[in-house]
């Protein structure tokens, strides 16, 4: 099976970080994988994964006509069995490539996405998710919030199954400790320290003012603990000037984009996701718990895909700095509570976000629409 993904571009991402994965799970099995998207620090990952990378800018609504051709071109010439369109971006550039065409694979849809910052109208999200959806014939909604949405797009909605693209990697368990130890070596957290991290892009999406909020209030009950930001974007100097402006700048550290997260995680003794808005669950909210470290996060309908509060992680009153604060101060307080909800969280990512699964079931996806097109032909 030739698979071709469609994307805005291989930059260091949750969805971008799970196609590389994809790419090497799929290849492993004997797929021939593509990605036609704009270049990005994952691009030599992805190929390295066993990807072919075309590089093909789909970042914005209107994409160039010299891209557009270049999509044609890769479809005419790879002829892939099955697209998968994973933005909005993505899927227009798709229309516009196979407008009049005589031919074109079937088309797979997902939203991987479905606020980008948490004052959106609601107009604007309706939009962009009814533009991912063109000319799909099969759309697959990855969260709860997805579903609904879709209720209120012209969307047959025979078309569209439930079920989950993203997927994280297992790690081996016995190798988990030395990692642990040599990463918090070299971030400099001593013997006794806490460290408690954050991961996503600078965006408005991700509320990391609301994670330094709550740092603040950590401090002032547990001087010990550490705090980390892992990722980049156009709000670093703004969030740079509120750590400052609350003092905790010596314990409050920006990494910035890191390529090694899974280490840095495994230094980790609590992670935090302090997004407000619907969505998936969070690709890092998975990964920590592969990694068996306990996750925090403000209490979504989505996040409960992958969190059974007081269960497989602890689940804060959303929005609410001061409700999270409490809550990482009674995880780091409680090292027997902090290990049991690791335990249990690693056990559910295995059992339900491996990336093997995940690949599986995507793998019978496009076989049955594939199936189901030429039949139909």
């Amino acid at each position: 099976m030739k698979i071709l993904y469609l994307t805005n571009q291989l930059a260091m991402g949750g969805i971008e970080t799970n196609l590389v994965r994809l790419a090497r799970a799929l290849t492993s099995r004997g797929h021939e994988v593509l990605a036609a998207a704009g270049g990005g620090s994952l691009a030599d990952r992805f190929e390295s994964a066993g990807g072919r990378h075309v590089s093909v800018d789909l970042t914005g609504l209107f994409t160039r006509r010299a891209d557009v051709s270049t999509l044609r071109e890769v479809i005419a010439d790879e002829v892939p069995d099955v697209i998968h369109v994973m933005s909005a971006s993505a899927a227009l550039a798709l229309r516009r490539a196979t407008f009049r065409a005589t031919w074109r694979p079937p088309v797979v849809s997902s939203l991987m996405g479905l606020v980008n910052a948490p004052d959106e109208p609601k107009t604007v999200t309706l939009l962009r998710a009814w533009l991912t959806t063109l000319g799909a014939d099969r759309l697959i909604l990855i969260a709860p919030s997805f579903e609904r949405l879709v209720c209120r797009l012209p969307v047959r909605r025979k078309r569209a199954v439930s079920g989950v693209v993203l997927g994280v990697e297992q790690h081996d368990a016995a190798a988990i400790p030395a990692m642990r130890h040599r990463t918090r070596d070299e971030l400099g957290i001593p013997e006794g320290g806490l460290l408690v991290t954050t991961i996503g892009a600078l965006e408005p999406r991700k509320s990391h003012e609301l994670f330094v909020h709550a740092a603040a209030e950590v401090l002032r009950v547990d001087p010990r603990v550490h705090f980390l930001v892992v990722g980049g974007g156009h709000l670093e100097e703004r969030l740079r000037r509120e750590i400052e402006s609350l003092g905790v700048g010596h314990r409050v550290r920006l990494l910035g984009e890191r390529h090694d997260v899974d280490r840095i995680l495994a230094a980790s003794d609590l992670y935090v996701r302090p997004g407000t808005v619907e969505g998936f669950v969070g690709i890092t909210v998975l990964e920590a718990q592969m990694l068996g470290v306990p996750v925090v996060s403000f209490d979504t309908q989505d996040v409960r895909m992958a969190i059974e509060g007081g269960v497989t992680g602890l689940l804060a009153r959303n929005g609410d700095s001061r409700d999270l604060a409490e809550t990482i101060v009674r995880v780091l307080s409680d090292p027997g509570t902090a290990h049991a909800i690791g335990a249990a969280g690693r056990r559910s990512a295995i059992e339900r976000f491996e990336i093997g699964s995940v690949a599986t079931w995507l793998e019978s996806q496009y076989r049955e629409l594939i199936d189901t097109t030429n039949r139909g032909r």
